[in-house]
This record gives structure tokens, C-alpha cells and sequence, in this order.
């Protein structure tokens, strides 16, 4: 099946789905870390923890104007329906921990910056100002981080990171894949912010 016959089916597919009652009724997403994906469950560790340094980091707020909807359903003529809710009790702990993860995984000895740090240590924090998926075609999640990071107890960096993720072509507007959805655009914005960091701790 080619390209084109795919969408066609989706297209399909989808307007049957939300003309026949299904653009309704309330989704439930549950954010994870990692993804419920094939490729994270295969992901393994590039580096050993501690050979870029140390780095503290501080627990994660939670900043989003909407602290309970984080999507939206819409119907074959693009209309919001019904809203996507966020199943994670505890969003903070998981944003943290998925940052304190992905960084022990690119090399960095991870400390908790509660405890006490020297002042060489560099100190990151954070928070999530927005997470949210629209789906029409296929489903489009983002998620966007403000991340900090002080030496010292000065201000050396500053910055905000949006992450995009999607698990493809929105068949059935699935609780589910809005979960999975956000969770890959989670972890997209951490890495984009993984690469810049050893940039921010030569400040």
C-alpha cells in the first residue's frame, strides 16, 4: 500500500469514527517515562555515569496555566469535541525523574540538589509550562520545559525547550496514544535540553 492509499484510509477512517459518536466522551492519558514505545524499551545507556561531571538537580515544578486537560479530541470538521485528561498523579516527580535519567544516561553523575552541594557543583532546575496533544490526522503532542542552571547560587543559563512527539496516524483518538504521544515529546525536550548542557556548564 502506498503513501497516499494510507492516508486516504486514515482520512477514511477517522471521519467515520467521529461522525458515528466516537469524537466523544472524555480520554484519559497517562504520561510515562520512558515511553511506552518500542524504541525506548530498546534504548540503553551511551555513557558511563559521572565522565561529563556532576550536576544537582532540583525537584521539577509544575507551571501549566491547565494543570488537567492536556489535549483535545476533534471531529471530522477539525471541532473540539471532547478533552484529554492527564492520568499522572504526580507529573512533577515524573518530569524530574525522567531528567535525572536521561542525563545519568548521556554521562553525568546525578545528585539531588536537596542534599548539600559544594558550590562548584552546578545546580539545574526546572519546570513544565505546558504539555498538550491535538489530534486530527494523526496526533500532534508537545511539551515545553524552562530550565535553569546555577553555580554558587548565580544564574548561569536559562532557557526554554518545546518538545514534539506523535505515534502517527490518529486512528480511533485513543486515550492511549495521547498518553504515549506526550511522553515522547516529554523526552524530546529533554534531549533537545541534553545537548546544550555542556555548553551551559563551561558558563
Amino acid at each position: 500500500m502506498n503513501s497516499n492509499s494510507v492516508i486516504l484510509t486514515a482520512a477514511l477512517a477517522f471521519l467515520l469514527v467521529s461522525t458515528n459518536g466516537c469524537a466523544f466522551g472524555t480520554r484519559h492519558a497517562k504520561i510515562t517515562y520512558p515511553p511506552d514505545t518500542k524504541a525506548a524499551k530498546t534504548a540503553t545507556n551511551s555513557q558511563p555515569a559521572g565522565v561529563l561531571g556532576r550536576i544537582a538537580v532540583q525537584h521539577f515544578d509544575d507551571d501549566r496555566a491547565d494543570k488537567r486537560v492536556v489535549g483535545h479530541v476533534r471531529n471530522g470538521f477539525g471541532m473540539k469535541t471532547a478533552e484529554v485528561v492527564c492520568d499522572t498523579e504526580d507529573i512533577n516527580s515524573l518530569v524530574t525523574e525522567a531528567v535525572r535519567c536521561e542525563l545519568q544516561k548521556a554521562g553525568y553523575e546525578v545528585v539531588n540538589a536537596d542534599a548539600a552541594v559544594d558550590a562548584s557543583t552546578p545546580v539545574l532546575v526546572g519546570s513544565l509550562t505546558s504539555l498538550y496533544c491535538d489530534a486530527y490526522m494523526s496526533y500532534d503532542g508537545s511539551a515545553t520545559l524552562v530550565v535553569r542552571v546555577s553555580r554558587a547560587g548565580k544564574e548561569v543559563f536559562k532557557k526554554s525547550y518545546e518538545g514534539k512527539g506523535s505515534v502517527g496516524i490518529n486512528w480511533g483518538a485513543s486515550g492511549t496514544s495521547y498518553g504515549r504521544s506526550l511522553s515522547l515529546a516529554l523526552l524530546d525536550a529533554i534531549e533537545v535540553m541534553k545537548r546544550d548542557l555542556p555548553t551551559a556548564l563551561k558558563q
